[in-house]
């Protein structure tokens, strides 16, 4: 019997300007910082990411951003979705120049966005997308995902944005291969916070 393998890399958007403010962002649709577009163009240079057939994003700038350069580089279009949006957090900052994105459903706790994660991402599995798979989401998306999923592995990520997270879905069994890759940055100049902050 032929098992149906799907590989996924999952990775946090690179680092936005309200993150360099320490800003909640949520739906707000703030757009990538100048290290942030460094940081993407980095990514798109990696060998293992030169395969990929179909690319996902939020539909938030900060995360197709991410995605753009390697878009570019090999072709293939992005698909845009804002079921891979950060959480829909009832405590973002308001700033006129960046409102938050209307959202199809009520606030969320982490609760209800790990649930949105998870059929999120096994929807994505699921279709008939060609893999391999570039999933470029938000902090608080991937961290309860990882959570949900690989409860016994959750303590070895870092959340590393722009660090891929290689995963497969086998017949409705995920499995992480990978967490944390961040080879890719080590071209990155020091000094810049890469960590997951919001």
């Amino acid at each position: 019997m032929n098992m149906n393998v799907i590989d996924i890399f999952l990775t946090i958007h690179a680092t936005s300007r309200w993150n360099e403010l320490k800003k909640t962002q949520g739906h707000c649709d703030s757009e990538l910082s100048e290290a942030g577009r460094r940081m993407s163009l980095l990514m798109a240079k990696r060998n293992d990411l030169a395969g990929v057939k179909t690319i996902f994003t939020s539909d938030l700038k900060r995360a197709y951003q991410t995605a753009e350069p390697l878009s570019e580089r090999i072709g293939v279009s992005i698909v845009k979705s804002s079921a891979l949006r950060e959480g829909n957090w009832s405590h973002y900052h308001r700033d006129p120049e960046y409102p938050p994105l209307n959202f199809d459903g009520p606030f969320e706790d982490r609760e209800a966005l790990t649930q949105r994660a998870v059929r999120s991402m096994t929807d994505i599995a699921k279709s008939e997308h060609p893999s391999p798979i570039l999933i470029v989401a938000h902090g608080a998306f991937v961290q309860c995902f990882l959570s949900q999923s690989f409860s016994t592995k959750i303590s070895e990520y870092k959340g590393i944005r722009t660090a891929i997270n290689h995963l497969q879905y086998t017949d409705g069994n995920w499995e992480a291969l990978t967490l944390n890759d961040d080879v890719h940055l080590r071209e990155f100049v020091h000094g810049v916070t890469t960590l997951d902050s919001g």
